[in-house]
């Protein structure tokens, strides 16, 4: 049974990343492409996204250590959609850094949307991956139904 919930849950973070993969890529990269307007001040959101990068990564880092001490489809799952969230936030804060840093250059208009594609595309791979992955058998913790 435990099994059973363990397939269930990796499939949902699958699915959620796959959604948030094609949504970003399609209404962040796409759809915007060219049509935003660089400037503005960014220094609050790339604040919001340095915290988020720390947090994600303690998450990360703690689930890892988790995944060793023994075999769970939830705890593997959860590291996967924080290394997911790191690789995001890390996205964030390079394009929102360029911004800052070069608000006046032509290039910056492009970076949202370029960074909205790649964190679309990691997304999609991601939740590909998860799906993918075959069911595993919790072999060492395995209880009768």
């Amino acid at each position: 049974m435990r099994e059973k919930w363990e397939n269930i849950v990796n499939k949902v973070i699958a699915a959620a990343l796959g959604i948030s993969g094609i949504t970003m890529f399609l209404l962040g990269g796409l759809f915007r492409l060219g049509t935003v307007q660089a400037g503005g001040n960014v220094t609050l959101g790339l604040a919001v996204a340095l915290l988020g990068l720390a947090v994600n990564f303690w998450f990360w880092r703690r689930y890892t250590k988790l995944g060793k001490a023994g075999p769970s489809l939830i705890i593997t799952a959860q590291r996967q959609l924080y290394l997911a969230k790191v690789v995001v936030d890390l996205c964030v804060i390079a394009a929102l850094s360029v911004v800052a840093f070069w608000p006046a250059h032509r290039v910056s208009v492009y970076i949202d949307s370029a960074g909205s594609l790649a964190v679309g595309a990691y997304l999609l791979w991601s939740g590909f991956r998860t799906w993918a992955a075959p069911p595993k058998k919790d072999t060492d913790t395995a209880q009768p139904e």
